[in-house]
């Protein structure tokens, strides 16, 4: 996994470039932040990215085949995260930034199992589909 950062007015950006398409979930309870990631990853001893400025520390390991990052941030960050592509990106706000986008909610899709069956298509006597 490569992590790339970046600064920007009122916010700074972390993305996590993965080589392919990745479950992940964010947790924050004040300044502390976990990103846990359905894969595991090779973690490098020390960052390669510079941290930008509301990000105080990140730290990750691998657990039950899982990748964890912890990050800390000004405990009223206000977080926003999204997929592109194969990366994941966390936006951490400051809690006055302007324009602070609003989360997108997640999409839940039911799996194959708890799918409702769909009604068979009705036919008329001409042949066509009602």
């Amino acid at each position: 996994m490569r992590v790339s950062a970046g600064e920007n007015e009122g916010f700074s950006r972390l993305a996590f470039d993965w080589p392919r398409d990745v479950g992940y979930d964010v947790a924050q309870s004040g300044g502390a932040v976990e990103l846990r990631y359905a894969a595991p990853a090779r973690i490098a001893a020390k960052p390669a990215v510079d941290l930008p400025s509301r990000v105080k520390s990140l730290t990750a390991s691998p657990s039950n085949g899982e990748t964890v990052v912890h990050l800390t941030v000004p405990p009223d960050a206000v977080l926003r995260d999204f997929r592109s592509g194969n990366t994941i990106v966390l936006d951490v706000y400051d809690r006055d930034a302007p324009h602070i986008p609003r989360q997108q909610a997640r999409a839940s899709v039911p799996s194959i199992e708890t799918a409702p069956a769909a009604a068979p298509n009705k036919v008329s006597e001409d042949g066509l589909a009602e």
